[in-house]
């Protein structure tokens, strides 16, 4: 009989012990907390989809374009960088423009930043520079750029465009004992693009040294991003419209 009040004891014991907490949800509750924390998903990051080249639009105005009349100068699927809070981006115009292209950055952090609309623009490579008159950007400050071919005012779904991403970075620590001459490729070697292609552009376009730069190191930028059919063959034949 004792032997059976011990056990008795002891199972009533047990049981005073689990039902509390299974009542309760306790246990339960700890479990799903642990694993709730465990599988939350990490904030995600906007995709960055850089559209260099511009799909065909449909109907009207649009169609008589070519679907390759703008390339955005950038590397592909991914922010390229830049030191400077008044960048400049280059894109490229197959054909004489007889639409307006309307250019916009913008940031979720500064808001519009710039806006422009570039009217009858030859055939040839086009630089946009953030005037000095608008809010740069930060450092570790991502804007946004779109380049639109605007055929179709009321209608802006249907306009050919392409964008792109760009990222303000500190300088980064390049080789103190490089000249000048190789500031396009020091930057491009830092993934610091923007400034990289800008440096090349002007040395390209200083008149008194142009002979001695020639147009390797614009040229060679553009092979890094498989634009080299858009290569410079004869610099001082070659238009580049610069804005503003």
């Amino acid at each position: 009989m004792v032997k059976y009040q011990k056990i008795g004891y002891f199972v009533c014991l047990v049981v005073s012990l689990i039902l509390p907490l299974v009542n309760t949800g306790e246990v339960g509750a700890k479990d799903k907390s642990k694993k709730q924390k465990f599988t939350q998903p990490q904030e995600q990051k906007e995709t960055i989809r850089v559209r260099r080249i511009p799909g065909t639009a449909r109907g009207d105005n649009c169609d008589l374009i070519s679907r390759e009349i703008i390339r955005l100068i950038v590397p592909e699927n991914q922010i390229a960088k830049t030191v400077s809070n008044k960048p400049t981006i280059f894109l490229y115009v197959s054909q004489d423009l007889a639409y307006p292209l309307e250019v916009i950055f913008y940031s979720r952090q500064s808001g519009t930043i710039f806006t422009s609309r570039l009217e009858k623009l030859p055939q040839g490579f086009v630089a946009v520079k953030i005037p000095e008159d608008s809010p740069g950007l930060k450092i570790g400050e991502v804007a946004k750029f779109t380049a639109t071919v605007v055929c179709h005012e009321k209608q802006r779904s249907r306009n050919l465009w392409v964008q792109g991403w760009i990222e303000r970075t500190s300088i980064p620590q390049i080789n103190q004992d490089s000249s000048i001459l190789d500031c396009n490729v020091d930057y491009a070697e830092a993934g610091i693009w923007y400034d990289a292609l800008y440096c090349a552009y002007s040395q390209l376009n200083n008149k008194e040294n142009v002979s001695v730069f020639g147009e390797d190191d614009f040229n060679s930028l553009l092979e890094q991003i498989n634009f080299a059919e858009l290569k410079i063959e004869n610099s001082e034949t070659q238009n580049l419209t610069v804005f503003p």
